[in-house]
């Protein structure tokens, strides 16, 4: 035997989820995600420019 959840009990997980965001508790997944991709292009950029000044410093040698 299947049961369906009820409209009632859908729209009121559905309500949690937004009050939590609301109250900035927890990010939703999709922020999360984005603002870790951010982070790791940053880090990408600043290990570039590592590696370029030690090859910089590894030809002064």
């Amino acid at each position: 035997i299947l049961i369906e959840p009820t409209d009632t009990t859908s729209s009121s997980i559905e309500l949690s989820r937004k009050r939590k965001r609301a109250k900035g508790k927890q990010r939703d997944t999709l922020t999360r995600i984005l603002v870790l991709r951010g982070y790791v292009r940053h880090l990408t950029k600043k290990l570039k420019v590592s590696i370029k000044k030690l090859k910089k410093l590894q030809k002064q040698v």
